[in-house]
């Protein structure tokens, strides 16, 4: 039975040949577009999902307005994350600070350009779940003048010796800083909203721009 409604088919195909040629490249397409919306769809949904608690992180926004102008930034002053730090409902607060672009970090004459390097303190790897090949997660960031680098980085950077204790210097937004590299966290996956290749201290930013610091 299946044999004549194939042959059925290829008949009908044959006897209506540019008809059948529109239905089935229609038909491809159609299909082709549909998986392809699907995978760019799912793709998008994953985004910072490889964090264990996805579900209770939020970022603090601001909501400047001023006469008729009104805009949402995302971002918040430095010392929010302190001030949220004091109600017993959170449970632990960060803050990224100097986040920049296409810094560039130094060690022995070698130069390794990196895609986002930012500010920030050792609660970063409480809120989000990255974890550290090297170095302790609750004091790493603490000192002024320390980084953590990627894994990808430290092994371009210093592939032939032990990367803790050695000092790099970073060139980011014209400043120019030696750091101690006191840690080496896992390499950000491809589907989160930041790629950062160095965590500086954030006590280095504040250090040098006292104007910020918490209050």
């Amino acid at each position: 039975m299946l044999r004549n409604y194939l042959k059925v088919a290829l008949r009908v195909l044959r006897r209506a040949k540019l008809y059948s040629s529109i239905n089935i490249i229609g038909l491809a397409l159609g299909l082709a577009v549909a998986i392809l919306i699907g995978v760019w769809m799912q793709n998008e949904l994953s985004y910072d999902r490889y964090n264990a608690n996805a579900d209770r992180i939020y970022r603090v926004t601001t909501y400047f307005k001023m006469g008729d102008f009104e805009k949402a930034l995302a971002t918040s002053a430095p010392p929010i994350a302190g001030t949220l730090r004091k109600f017993s409902e959170v449970e632990a607060a960060t803050s990224l600070a100097g986040i920049s672009s296409n810094a560039i970090v130094s060690y022995a004459g070698k130069q390794i350009s990196i895609r986002e390097v930012a500010y920030a303190d050792s609660s970063f790897f409480s809120v989000f779940s990255l974890h550290l090949l090297r170095g302790n997660r609750f004091n790493v960031l603490t000192a002024p003048n320390t980084v953590v680098l990627s894994n990808s980085i430290a092994r371009l950077l210093l592939p032939d010796s032990d990367p803790i204790g050695q000092r790099v210097t970073l060139r980011l937004n014209g400043a120019e800083l030696t750091c101690e590299v006191t840690g080496i966290m896992q390499d950000i996956p491809s589907n989160s909203h930041f790629h950062f290749g160095a965590l500086i201290s954030s006590s280095t930013f504040y250090l040098n721009n006292p104007e910020y610091r918490d209050k």
